[in-house]
């Protein structure tokens, strides 16, 4: 690798060195060289090759196996023996590749820039060069895995080469299939899969990958098989399918445990991790990625350990323990600062966000967007700069910066067009709606979703099917299209059931509640929020069962049911107190208060509304100031004629009053 013998660094006399060297146990560093530093996995195969420990050792198997699926690269020259470097275009394509790998990208396009010397010195035409880049395997160095430390220009240039790489497999896969040459077919079905990915053509991509592992399986082609098989589980894990990727990652699972690649296991383990993760089977999930993160260990794959507990935090983060989810994405963060791998920065960062999001600490979780972004605008990563933009006009919108948040989902938009990313066009078109609606813009907000709409049905892609249409159902109560609004509702929670997503379901179920209740349909609404209230329970989300307890206090209040009214209002306002939802709290507070009044208990009535009405101030919502503001004037009229006229409050107090109930 290197040319040179061991301990080549000391000065004068080696072989004094290499015997002093022995007698401390020292060993010959691998870390510190610049060019076989590159290949953590390798330096991680060697140290455990010289453990002192002989037990702790791998198998001549061990190693067969991780060397296989290694990077190549060619021999630097060194002082020893004098190893050449390699001029060849195979020998600069694989070190460009590995530089790739590596985050060097302007080192690689030197090594590219010199297979386009040499061939241009052999008279070779343009394409052919990138025919030689297609089978160098440079493109295989994703976007979405790229650990570049800078030069977004140069991922883009690469990027720009995709519809001709495209192109040219196509071409290639025909003449493989006219020569009836499978193993010729099916790697060119492969790439073409790998390409279609980079383009973010997902139903191509996935139909690529499945006509490669046909092939592969037909001849008995395990190493090609396998490849295809994680792929399509990442893009069904893409699509929310959790069924389907979950057999392919147990298939791969068991490939790599038999064939011993333990790398390939540990990368299957945490495609398992995920797909429990959308189970919402969290405890299966943390072995998954635990056990991954253990053979990384093992390897000494540094960047690898850090995505599994990036993974781990997402288990802690969708059980919504956010101070642990905190933890673990703090220490993943520490690791791809160590690493500089800048693209881990920026997916913790935006995991981080999210986290931030959802305990309502929305200018924390803005940085960490803003953070995000800023990585995957450095590094030229377009689908990383939409998704942070994206979760900056969900942030924005909570906040009811509404003009922000439409300028960051349109944004996104249009670069999820840019590259081709029609999923993301959707999510970003659903935002536009959400921002719309909250406008009180409906029309536009109809056109949105439903425009969303048509896109996830091209996709296949049920969840967001689902999601659009609730929040159709939302456009439409709004308008008092209760007919409309209802089936909405009614399509959404069918779909979310469908495909197995609870929560989806309990929210679409809210929505059907929220109609029944508009309609005076109290009895059939407090049976839609029980259910959704069972749910949410279920599935541990307390946000949703709040949400549930309190409309069943609103429903319980309207039927006179107040002493049960009572109960739910405390009982919601305990579980936002205890998340830090300032808005649930003061929705909750006024039904007390609300309830109290309601209930001639005007002595104790009256002295929550004026803080109601500060909480309510502080989040902008003017609905709240309204309705508290309503509340305080309402008991100080009925205080102040109590006062005046003792026989009213004698009729007050026997429950003579009338029922007034609140701006809705």
């Amino acid at each position: 690798m290197t040319g040179n013998i061991p301990f080549a660094e000391e000065p004068n006399n080696i072989n004094l060195a290499i015997q002093l060297a022995m007698r401390n146990f020292k060993l010959p560093s691998i870390v510190t060289h610049e060019q076989l530093s590159q290949l953590q996995v390798l330096c991680g195969l060697m140290n455990r090759c010289w453990s002192l420990n002989v037990d702790g050792r791998p198998t001549a198997d061990d190693c067969v196996s991780e060397v296989k699926r290694m990077g190549r690269i060619t021999p630097s020259g060194g002082e020893g023996e004098g190893i050449s470097i390699a001029t060849s275009v195979e020998g600069l394509l694989s070190l460009g590749h590995l530089d790739l790998k590596n985050g060097k990208p302007d080192e690689a396009m030197k090594r590219f820039d010199g297979v386009l010397e040499i061939a241009r010195s052999n008279q070779k035409s343009l394409q052919e060069v990138r025919n030689l880049f297609a089978q160098g395997e440079i493109y295989t160095a994703r976007p979405g895995k790229a650990r570049a430390k800078g030069g977004s220009g140069t991922l883009r240039r690469l990027q720009s080469e995709y519809e001709r790489i495209e192109s040219s497999y196509i071409k290639a896969k025909m003449a493989y299939d006219l020569m009836e040459d499978q193993v010729g077919s099916g790697d060119a079905a492969l790439r073409l899969g790998e390409v279609r990915l980079l383009r973010h053509n997902y139903v191509d991509a996935e139909a690529s990958y499945r006509e490669a592992r046909e092939i592969y399986i037909r001849n008995g082609n395990e190493v090609g098989a396998v490849k295809a098989t994680v792929r399509l589980g990442e893009i069904r894990i893409r699509w929310k399918d959790d069924v389907e990727a979950q057999v392919f990652y147990s298939e791969a699972g068991t490939i790599y445990d038999r064939v011993g690649d333990r790398f390939g296991t540990a990368n299957a383990s945490v495609g398992m991790g995920q797909v429990l993760l959308l189970q919402r089977r969290y405890p299966e999930a943390q072995a998954f990625f635990t056990k991954a993160r253990e053979i990384y260990k093992d390897i000494g794959d540094q960047l690898s350990i850090a995505h599994t507990i990036r993974g781990l935090g997402e288990v802690q983060h969708f059980q919504d323990n956010d101070v642990r989810a905190s933890e673990f994405y703090t220490d993943a963060l520490e690791i791809y600062t160590l690493v500089e791998d800048p693209l881990g920065v920026a997916n913790v960062s935006l995991g981080m966000g999210e986290v931030l999001q959802l305990q309502r600490r929305y200018p924390e979780a803005e940085a960490s967007y803003i953070k995000a972004r800023a990585f995957y605008d450095q590094i030229g990563h377009d689908l990383g700069t939409a998704n942070a933009t994206r979760g900056l006009g969900e942030v924005r919108c909570l906040q009811k910066n509404y003009g922000k948040a439409m300028a960051c989902y349109v944004k996104a938009q249009k670069i999820y067009n840019r590259i081709g990313d029609q999923l993301g066009v959707a999510n970003a078109t659903l935002g536009v709606g959400d921002v719309q609606r909250l406008l009180h813009k409906n029309p536009e907000a109809e056109v949105s979703y439903n425009t969303a709409r048509v896109i996830y049905n091209r996709l296949g892609y049920q969840s967001g099917i689902a999601k659009a249409m609730r929040g159709l159902g939302d456009v439409q109560l709004l308008q008092n299209n209760c007919d409309g609004a209802f089936a909405a509702y009614i399509g959404s929670r069918d779909i979310y059931n469908q495909i197995g997503d609870p929560l989806g379901a309990a929210n679409a179920t809210l929505g059907i509640g929220d109609v029944q209740q508009l309609l005076n349909g109290y009895a059939d609404a407090e049976e839609s929020y029980t259910e959704a209230r069972i749910t949410f329970n279920c599935i541990g989300h307390p946000l949703g069962s709040a949400d549930a307890t309190w409309r069943l206090g609103d429903v319980q209040h309207f039927r006179g049911n107040y002493v049960q009214s009572m109960a739910s209002y405390l009982e919601a306002r305990d579980i936002y107190d205890q998340i830090g939802d300032h808005l649930g709290i003061a929705n909750t507070t006024l039904g007390v208060e609300d309830v109290r009044r309601l209930s001639n208990e005007y002595t104790k009535a009256g002295g929550l509304y004026s803080e109601v009405r500060e909480i309510y101030t502080q989040i902008t919502d003017e609905r709240g100031i309204t309705n508290a503001n309503w509340g305080i004037e309402e008991v100080q009229r009925v205080q102040n004629t109590m006062r005046d006229h003792p026989l009213q409050e004698y009729l007050y107090t026997k429950g003579f009053s009338w029922r007034v109930f609140p701006i809705e």
